[in-house]
């Protein structure tokens, strides 16, 4: 039987739409030994990327499949630092960084590509140069939107920290996302589906650039930002390669259909409270930028993006580039 918990210690967009209970639960059942499968994953693009599969995958080459959503990366962390699951979806960045620590863990595929956006209520920024003596905020100095955000804005010539009067303010992205949608920031940098509950509730905000085509204009080869991986335990896949192909594989599929079934995954996002409405969900969804790709093929990406990180502050990814045992292989 399938098993789907929320883990959650303060909702996701609770400071934006709604309160309530911390968690539910659906179909709970006990783990039986190793053949229960965990797969840990966050609210959000992660979680909107699994939803048909949490929704219809509940067994796999004979043994079951457990999911859990949580709210924050911090708690999801908690669990990889213990060892626990088999699979996990978590920033890539933050994946380098426990793997330098020797957190055993490898990224098996990148589901969501850049989800990061510009927006606001500001009718004269059509460039980068625009964006010239102009303050802008952001949710958490040295965190992904403040690294990738400088990194852009440096390519398009724009010195950061003299051109730009970078804003942190407020600390989350709840907090970010209140204070665009009263007025209280004329520019700043969210994520789906952050973004598109924003605009829902301002309609005086509009999207300025998108980060990813932004991305894509500095690399030149149509490479988007593999933002979010999900990593496979070590010892796992070293004993069950075929399963780890297996559902990358099925993973890609289901994800597949949350992009062409846009209503009907927006109904499962609410379903499984990983939106609070569907109209709101089913806008957020292209933006989501999903698409599983695997390791294998997406090495490269992957190496582009954390050097970027690695130039900005080694610390970011655990102080070195990780090297080649990072990446499942098949």
């Amino acid at each position: 039987m399938r098993y789907l918990r929320i883990k959650s210690a303060s909702f996701f967009w609770a400071a934006i739409i709604i309160a309530g209970a911390s968690f539910i639960t659906s179909c709970t059942n006990d783990k039986e030994g190793n053949n229960t499968i965990d797969v840990l994953s966050l609210k959000g693009p992660s979680a909107m990327s699994m939803l048909f599969m949490m929704d219809s995958l509940e067994e796999l080459n004979g043994k079951q499949l457990e999911y859990t959503i949580f709210d924050e990366p911090v708690q999801l962390r908690a669990r990889l630092l213990k060892d626990e699951p088999e699979f996990a979806l978590l920033p890539t960045n933050m994946a380098a960084n426990l793997y330098n620590k020797g957190v055993p863990y490898q990224v098996c595929a990148i589901p969501v590509w850049g989800t990061l956006m510009v927006l606001g209520d500001s009718n004269d920024v059509k460039s980068w140069q625009d964006l010239n003596g102009k303050r802008i905020n952001l949710m958490g100095k040295g965190m992904t939107p403040d690294i990738l955000f400088r990194f852009l804005a440096d390519k398009n010539g724009l010195d950061p920290d003299k051109d730009l009067e970078l804003d942190y303010s407020f600390p989350t992205h709840s907090d970010l996302a209140n204070a665009v949608i009263a007025g209280l920031s004329d520019i700043a940098v969210l994520s789906e589906p952050l973004v598109s509950m924003v605009r829902s509730k301002n309609k005086s905000i509009q999207l300025i650039f998108d980060l990813d085509q932004e991305w894509k204009k500095v690399f030149k080869d149509d490479s988007s930002i593999p933002q979010t991986s999900l990593l496979v335990k070590k010892q796992f896949a070293d004993n069950n390669q075929g399963f780890v192909i297996n559902l990358i594989s099925k993973y890609g599929e289901y994800c597949s259909m949350v992009n062409k079934r846009i209503d009907d995954a927006a109904r499962a996002a609410v379903k499984f409270n990983v939106m609070p409405d569907a109209g709101t969900a089913a806008a957020s969804i292209p933006g989501c930028n999903m698409k599983v790709v695997p390791s294998w093929e997406a090495r490269d990406r992957i190496g582009s993006f954390l050097e970027v990180f690695y130039k900005f502050d080694p610390i970011t990814i655990g102080g070195k580039l990780p090297d080649e045992d990072f990446f499942f292989k098949k």
